[in-house]
């Protein structure tokens, strides 16, 4: 029996060591692109990458976002409609409003060795003229903005912050780019990644696939999209539709003068 009672014993200091030494990593995707965004228009702000080593699985439970209106002193800003996005699964997201701050459930369990990206969607409102462009900024100044369960600890840099630029019209806007929320997931993949994009408006997009040599692998699109979110699968094949190896890949996008590269792994 004594023996019984020291192997749980040590179990249970296992089991609490293994908590305490957990890492996760929770990111805003995509910082240095502002997000462009109507007055009262409803669509995705920002993406949120979750990354856990291979310690206990992890809850996020709540975001807090601080928001700073000191590019445009709007009088008026709210958030509505917001709701978390992960693949095909949506979850509502009641939020509380503090004079500079917006509070967010989540509650998005990530297992060990897991990488998940959830998308925060919502409208942007305010009552302000405005007779030229207005932007602002979400984001978190430090881990304290984040609750977690778990006991994870956070090894990702602070503060993060994405800019949101409130369009004043519907007109062409040099300022706000056309393409946003560009990204492809899982990364690293096996057989295959989705990457995804936003459109204000109709346009173009060419998207190919390159190795490290700069040669071009596959074209998977070259027409017209429609405003709004799209998807594009590559399932790791060329343009003869033959299995290429394991390694380091590119993907450009290029949507009138907006070009993007951007590195993916595939491992098989």
């Amino acid at each position: 029996m004594k023996k019984l009672y020291v192997i749980l014993v040590l179990l249970m200091y296992l089991s609490f060591v293994k908590n305490v030494c957990a890492e996760i990593t929770i990111e805003i995707l995509d910082q240095n692109t502002a997000t462009g965004i109507y007055n009262g228009e409803y669509r995705a702000l920002l993406d949120v990458q979750i990354t856990t080593d291979a310690g206990d699985l992890a809850q996020i439970r709540c975001a807090t976002f601080y928001i700073d209106n000191t590019f445009s002193w709007l009088n008026d800003l709210r958030f509505e409609e917001l709701q978390w996005k992960e693949g095909d699964d949506w979850v509502a997201a009641l939020k509380v409003d503090g004079e500079w701050d917006i509070t967010v459930p989540c509650w998005h369990i990530t297992l060990p060795n897991q990488i998940k990206i959830i998308t925060l969607w919502g409208k942007v409102v305010t009552s302000d003229f405005m007779d030229e462009n207005k932007e602002f900024q979400i984001g978190w100044d430090n881990e304290e903005y984040l609750w977690l369960s778990g006991n994870p600890t956070i090894v990702n840099n602070f503060p993060q912050h994405k800019n949101i630029i409130i369009v004043a019209n519907t007109s062409a806007n040099n300022d706000v780019s056309n393409v946003t929320q560009v990204r492809n997931f899982p990364n690293p993949f096996n057989p295959t990644t989705m990457i995804s994009f936003y459109l204000a408006s109709a346009e173009n997009v060419k998207l190919e696939i390159f190795n490290t040599k700069g040669q071009k692998i596959k074209t998977l699109v070259n027409e017209n999209f429609t405003p709004g979110q799209h998807q594009i699968s590559w399932n790791g094949t060329d343009d003869s539709e033959k299995l290429i190896a394991s390694g380091v890949y590119y993907y450009k996008m290029k949507s009138g003068s907006y070009t993007s590269t951007k590195k993916m792994i595939l491992m098989r």
